[in-house]
């Protein structure tokens, strides 16, 4: 039985609707009443409701203020509204609000009973769904330990590791390797026999667990991953959760090869401005970040996944390759070199040098002299 509340400035009219209407036939049950929409809400707070039934023209607050509080605040309750015909407009905005349907005044009981009636199936084939995710997402966590160890022996990989290469090629954006995988997973499916569906979603599971944790989803993205792999929970049936799945993945993956084209371009612009501006000796992280228009802790976190070194060793290294070139082709003062390669300080840059190059200045110097 689902739990009505009725609101209406007519009393009349709301009194009607509250006790000429066989509700129990139509498997509801009138849990309160209300006179405006202000009413309404103060209603909403002690009394269980499912359903509102609402005018839409009332004093104090109106049906159209009270659909989008609803919205805000109880969420899960449904609202038809009532409006006269000369009030349609008003109606095509709660629509807009969110209201599940409407019903034109004077009431039409056949209409009022139809509105209802699917009203009801709507919410009940609702509950029954989230009675089964529920139910099916407890077994898949009580069984996901035998589940992966059945499945492993069967298809003869570990659909841990499997499900591994296919988080890293949907991150780096590799459209082949995910394709290729996903044909290996659904061929490991199909070879578990009556437990493939179980072994699915526990795939499925895996997968999102280990792409949530990589910290490189957008949060759009993991609300559209959580989505799926509910939607995979309610469908029951293999081929089509791994396909829903692998159509999510595969627009991940595109996503995350148009994200990293636009990283390489980024990186592409950091580097020619350090070409250009290493000898200024007050060059810093935060200075390159500003000119590729990044935060200066993200680029650095950028740069050093894409680069595979941090900025400030970039950086060290582009300073002593150039150092090395005014050694071996001049006759310039360690000093002078220094201070063209960005450094104040000639002692610290000789410290560096032997650092990165194992000899010191004068044993380079000599080294070239050599002919070495």
């Amino acid at each position: 039985m689902l739990n009505l509340i009725i609101v209406d400035d007519d009393e009349t009219l709301l009194e009607g609707l509250s006790t000429a209407v066989d509700w129990e036939a139509l498997g509801y049950r009138v849990s309160g009443t209300a006179r405006n929409g202000k009413e309404a809400l103060q209603v909403l707070e002690t009394r269980s409701c499912d359903v509102l039934l609402t005018d839409i023209r009332m004093g104090q607050m109106d049906g159209l203020r009270l659909t989008e509080e609803i919205s805000k605040r109880f969420a899960d309750v449904r609202v038809v509204i009532m409006s006269a015909y000369d009030d349609f407009r008003y109606a095509q905005q709660a629509i807009r609000l969110g209201v599940d349907d409407y019903l034109l005044k004077p009431i039409d009981i056949k209409q009022l009973h139809a509105v209802m009636n699917k009203l009801s199936q709507t919410i009940q084939a609702r509950r029954l769904q989230e009675q089964r995710y529920h139910a099916l997402k407890q077994r898949v966590e009580e069984l996901g330990d035998q589940a992966t160890e059945k499945y492993a022996r069967t298809s003869g990989a570990l659909n841990v590791g499997l499900c591994e290469y296919l988080c890293k090629a949907v991150l780096l954006g590799n459209a082949e390797s995910v394709q290729k995988n996903m044909l290996r997973l659904r061929e490991h499916v199909q070879s578990a026999g009556d437990g493939s569906f179980l072994f699915t979603v526990s795939a499925i599971n895996l997968l999102a667990v280990r792409l949530e944790a990589s910290g490189e989803l957008t949060e759009k993205q993991a609300k559209r991953l959580q989505a799926s792999r509910r939607a995979a929970l309610l469908c029951g049936r293999s081929e089509e959760a791994l396909d829903g799945v692998c159509a999510l993945l595969e627009a991940i993956t595109e996503e995350k090869a148009a994200e990293a084209g636009d990283i390489s371009s980024i990186i592409l612009r950091a580097r020619a401005y350090v070409d250009a501006h290493f000898g200024e000796s007050a060059l810093r992280i935060r200075e390159v970040a500003a000119h590729v228009g990044l935060s200066a802790s993200y680029f650095s976190t950028m740069f050093a996944k894409h680069v595979g070194e941090s900025f400030s060793d970039y950086l060290t290294g582009v300073r002593m390759r150039e150092a090395q070139l005014l050694l071996s082709n001049t006759s310039l003062r360690t000093y002078e070199i220094a201070a063209r390669v960005g450094y104040d300080n000639p002692a610290y840059f000789s410290t560096l040098f032997k650092k990165y190059t194992g000899m010191t200045i004068s044993q380079y110097r000599k080294a070239f002299q050599n002919g070495y």
